[in-house]
C-alpha cells in the first residue's frame, strides 16, 4: 500500500495561514465593534450638554429654510424642546413627537420603547426633553405643510 508522503513544511504553511486570517478576522471584528460602539458613522455634532435647541431652529428655518438646512441638515445632533403630543404616522407606523408647536418640528422616534419615554406637555406641567437625533431637515409632508423633521431618535431623558 502506497501512502503520500505528508510533506511538513506544506502543513505548517496551512497551519500558520490559518492562525493569520483568524487573527485578521479578529480584528476586524474588533476595530468594528470599536467604530460602532462610538458612533463613528452617526456620530452627533454636538454634546449632551450643548444641545441645539427647537427655538434656535426656528429661528434658522423660518429667516431662511434653505441656509438652515445647508447648515443643519443631514447630521445628528443632541436636541432639546418641549414635547406637546405623541402620535402614530398612519403612513409609516412610526411614533412621532411635535415640539414647539404641532406639526412644526416633529422626533420620528426609533421605536415604540424611545417613543414610551417622552411625557407630553399638560396642564401646565411641561418638561423639555433631550434627545438625539439625525436631522433631515426642511421638508414636506402631506399636503402643503412643511417640517422640520428628526429622524431616528433616542431618548436621552
Amino acid at each position: 500500500m502506497s501512502t503520500s508522503p505528508v510533506v511538513p513544511g506544506k502543513f505548517a504553511h496551512w497551519k500558520r495561514n490559518l492562525v493569520l486570517a483568524a487573527v485578521a478576522g479578529s480584528l476586524s471584528l474588533i476595530l468594528f465593534a470599536s467604530f460602532y460602539s462610538y458612533d463613528v458613522y452617526t456620530g452627533a455634532v454636538n454634546t449632551p450638554s450643548t444641545p441645539v435647541t427647537t427655538d434656535d431652529l426656528i429661528a434658522a428655518y423660518v429667516n431662511d429654510p434653505a441656509q438652515a438646512d445647508s447648515l443643519f441638515a443631514n447630521k445628528t445632533y443632541f436636541v432639546t424642546g418641549v414635547p406637546l403630543s405623541m402620535q402614530q404616522d398612519p403612513t409609516t407606523g412610526q411614533y412621532y413627537t411635535d415640539l414647539v408647536f404641532p406639526g412644526f418640528i416633529q422626533f420620528y422616534w426609533q421605536d415604540f420603547s424611545q417613543a414610551s419615554r417622552v411625557i407630553p406637555c399638560a396642564d401646565g406641567s411641561c418638561q423639555p426633553i433631550l434627545a438625539k437625533c439625525f436631522l433631515e431637515g426642511f421638508t414636506i409632508r402631506t399636503g402643503e405643510n412643511y417640517i422640520i423633521k428628526f429622524d431616528d431618535c433616542q431618548f436621552i431623558h
